[in-house]
């Protein structure tokens, strides 16, 4: 059983404004590597908290620089060096267990002017807010540069593609 103390601990970590920061982070990554400005989609956004928040998957985001891409990612599981198929195959749970905490943050993200959505396409821009770096804790700087990852990965390819390469079904 879990005791209360740690539960208490992992809101305060894996939390909603935390979560909506991150999809804004996300967010903005992909606007500056997709050139055609029609928004993320939203299903994205369901896989950033998912992501992020777990160490094993985080560590290997770390690794893989950006240029790489979100296959050589999803390859690392698989690699020799890592050894760790069934991580990539978690992804997919995660996200369900996580969907509660995803369509919170994501809702604090569109009140709080972070993200609008554009309902018709399904998809998420960000609105023109820069917050300083001096307020980024720089305990959630590897949480930042991971969605900066994701959101770029997520430019370069199709839903169809990342949902392959994350072995994840919308």
């Amino acid at each position: 059983m879990i005791s209360n103390d740690f539960c208490y601990e992992v809101d305060l970590v894996q939390n909603k404004a935390l979560g909506a920061y991150l999809m804004h982070r996300t967010v903005k990554a992909y606007e500056k590597r997709e050139s055609s400005n029609s928004g993320c989609h939203l299903l994205y956004l369901f896989l950033v908290l998912p992501i992020l928040f777990q160490k094993d998957i985080r560590d290997i985001l770390k690794s893989t620089q950006i240029k790489s891409g979100i296959r050589m990612f999803a390859d690392k599981f698989s690699s020799t060096t890592h050894k760790s198929a069934d991580v990539i195959l978690r992804v997919h749970d995660l996200a369900s267990l996580y969907k509660k905490l995803s369509w919170d943050a994501f809702t604090l993200a569109t009140k709080s002017h972070l993200l609008a959505i554009i309902p018709e396409e399904a998809t998420v821009i960000s609105r023109s807010i820069t917050i300083p770096a001096k307020y980024e804790c720089p305990s959630i700087k590897p949480l930042l540069h991971g969605a900066d990852r994701l959101g770029a990965w997520f430019a370069q390819n199709s839903l169809y593609e990342v949902a392959l390469n994350l072995k994840v079904r919308f």
